[in-house]
């Protein structure tokens, strides 16, 4: 994870999905974390990352044995790591990008038609607009000039 924002949803889903099925492997709070922190490896994400390291290494706890203050390692509860990943990466406004990416957005050469309106149908789901005319409006848009005549003048 690079700390693209408009990526965190979904990478935060796939990595608890991963955690989920390996509950074996993944049977503490801190190996969940470690995990998580360890695909965390570019851009701000990283940055990130290293602080949570350096902030979980440090810990301080008072030994109950000694009654002294001791550095203990303490990455604190899955829970707790994914509410501050959210705070973190997750988009400022999901339905903003959504309609800057729609305004923009063309089907690339060879990419197949599905896929264009899979991917445009996502954006207008983010976007939350259930105009079908407006729907229709961005999928022209996002299409090949030479698409859209063909489309429209095939009789």
């Amino acid at each position: 994870f690079t700390g693209n924002r408009e990526l965190s949803k979904r990478w935060y889903l796939a990595t608890n999905a991963y955690l989920r099925v390996n509950p074996k492997i993944f049977d503490t709070n801190e190996k969940k974390v470690l995990y998580a922190l360890g695909l965390m490896t570019k851009g701000s994400a990283q940055c990130w990352a290293e602080d949570f390291y350096v902030a979980a290494e440090s810990a301080t706890v008072v030994s109950s044995v000694t009654g002294l203050a001791i550095t203990k390692a303490d990455y604190g509860k899955w829970e707790d790591f994914v509410t501050a990943f959210m705070q973190a990466f997750s988009p400022v406004d999901t339905k903003g990008a959504a309609m800057n990416k729609l305004s923009t957005w063309k089907m690339r050469s060879g990419t197949p038609a599905s896929t264009h309106i899979a991917t445009m149908n996502n954006y207008i789901s983010r976007a939350e607009i259930t105009d079908f005319e407006t729907k229709k409006t961005f999928l022209i848009q996002s299409l090949d000039n030479d698409l859209v005549t063909g489309l429209f003048n095939s009789g």
